[in-house]
């Protein structure tokens, strides 16, 4: 079981993720363009960004006024970027932490730093329990929209060191192989979340082993990731 990173320098034990959602009587969550956001989120990665209506929002959202995303946000677009802003806000500072740590204590693994880059995604949940930031993100790499809404975030800044120190750690990869390990590494880390929700609606097990399903998952996924980035290639290509 791992143990917590920001006391020993160890990779943190895989609990049940903090709300991140406020309440529902904290003054925050009662914000109209809070609760616009958080439908979003959800009905966003349940269908997918162009499947959703601006009107369907503001409906899941409890708003009377059909306009109420023109009104808080002027675009879909700008309420994708404030979904983002807010979110990666949270995951920065949490990878911050890691990373931190991490240096306090000297060399980091490849499996520390894959660690660092999805446990605060892991962390981020809605006030039911479930990685809808996670879906959601997800979807929107469907899209043509990432460039301006989510890699343009002022709070990007630590994936990108994340990604430029595997990379330094991996110097058997050519570039062109790390950038696409990296990718399939990120997809799977993503979906591992999803998955974990998946398990947790099916199983319907006690909280302790719901969080030890989802724990199991992601730590998995971890492991999964950092052997693909260790792994050697051939000259031809192949995996060693």
């Amino acid at each position: 079981m791992l143990v917590d990173i920001v006391s020993t320098g160890q990779p943190p034990g895989l609990r049940i993720p903090r709300r991140t959602m406020p309440r529902a009587n904290n003054p925050a969550s009662r914000t109209s363009a809070f609760r616009l956001m958080s439908a979003a989120e959800r009905l966003i990665g349940e269908h997918g960004y162009h499947n959703v209506s601006l009107v369907q929002i503001a409906r899941a959202a409890g708003q009377a006024n059909k306009y109420a995303v023109q009104y808080h946000f002027g675009t879909k677009e700008n309420l994708v970027r404030g979904i983002f802003d807010d979110r990666l806000a949270r995951i920065a500072a949490r990878r911050r932490q890691l990373l931190d740590a991490l240096d306090t204590r000297g060399h980091a693994s490849v499996r520390e730093l894959v660690h660092a880059f999805i446990y605060p995604v892991y962390e981020e949940v809605d006030d039911r329990g479930f990685h809808t930031y996670a879906r959601f993100a997800e979807r929107m790499l469907e899209t043509d929209l990432p460039e301006n809404t989510w890699f343009s975030s002022s709070h990007f800044g630590t994936t990108m060191e994340i990604r430029n120190r595997l990379s330094d750690l991996t110097p058997h990869l050519p570039s062109e192989e790390f950038s696409i390990r990296y990718r399939l590494i990120s997809a799977l880390l993503i979906q591992s979340l999803s998955l974990a929700d998946r398990v947790r609606v099916e199983t319907r097990p006690p909280a302790a082993e719901t969080d030890a399903s989802g724990g199991q998952i992601l730590e998995r996924a971890i492991d999964i990731a950092a052997n693909a980035l260790v792994m050697g290639t051939t000259p031809t290509g192949e995996t060693l």
